[in-house]
C-alpha cells in the first residue's frame, strides 16, 4: 500500500522535488550533521561525554588570520576497543565545524583517528583522558566551533561547542 503525497507552494522561488525512495544516512553523513546543528544550538550528545577547549589565538603566516589550537578530549573507558595482537585500538571520527558571528559557516572538515593503547598499559580497566590537539587558520572575529566525535565500532556520538574571540 502506497501514500500519495502532494506538495503546492505560491512561493513562485521555490522548488520542490521528490524523493521516490528512502535511503538511510551514512554514520559519516549523521556525524557531519551532529556538528553543523551544535552551530544551530541542536547538539544531540547521544552518549559519548566529549569535551572541546581552545588555546588564545596566534599570529599566522598571513596578517589577517590567526591559529587557534584545540583540544578534544575524551574518556578512554567511553571507546569501543578491539584487540589487535600487542594493543587495543578504537577509532575515532572527529567532525569540526565553525561558524562566524556573521552567520558564515566553514565546511565540515573530518579526519579519522586512531585510538592505540599497548597491553602492557592497559590494566585491568581503561582510565585516563584521551585527549586530540589540532590547530585551525581562522579569520578574526567572535567564531563558534562546534566537534562531534563518533565511535566507528560502537556508532556512539557525542558532541561539543567553544566559543573563541580572535582579534
Amino acid at each position: 500500500m502506497g501514500y500519495r503525497i502532494e506538495l503546492v507552494s505560491k512561493r513562485t522561488d521555490l522548488e520542490i522535488r521528490l524523493r521516490h525512495r528512502f535511503v538511510p544516512r551514512s554514520p559519516e553523513d549523521v556525524a557531519r550533521e551532529e556538528s553543523v546543528s551544535g552551530l544551530l544550538g541542536e547538539a544531540r550528545a547521544a552518549g559519548l561525554p566529549v569535551q572541546l577547549f581552545a588555546a588564545a589565538p596566534q599570529p599566522a603566516e598571513d596578517a589577517s588570520k590567526r591559529l587557534v589550537s584545540f583540544a578534544v578530549r575524551l574518556p578512554v573507558a567511553e571507546m569501543a576497543f578491539e584487540d589487535r595482537g600487542d594493543e587495543v585500538e578504537a577509532i575515532l571520527e572527529l567532525t569540526f565545524v565553525a561558524e562566524a558571528s556573521g552567520g558564515a559557516r566553514s565546511r565540515a572538515e573530518t579526519i579519522r583517528v586512531p585510538v592505540r593503547i599497548r597491553k602492557t598499559e592497559w590494566g585491568s580497566a581503561p582510565s585516563g583522558i584521551w585527549t586530540h590537539r589540532t590547530t585551525f587558520v581562522s579569520d578574526r572575529g567572535i567564531l563558534r566551533f562546534t566537534v562531534t566525535a563518533r565511535d566507528v565500532k560502537s556508532n556512539r556520538l557525542g558532541s561539543a561547542e567553544t566559543s573563541v574571540r580572535v582579534e
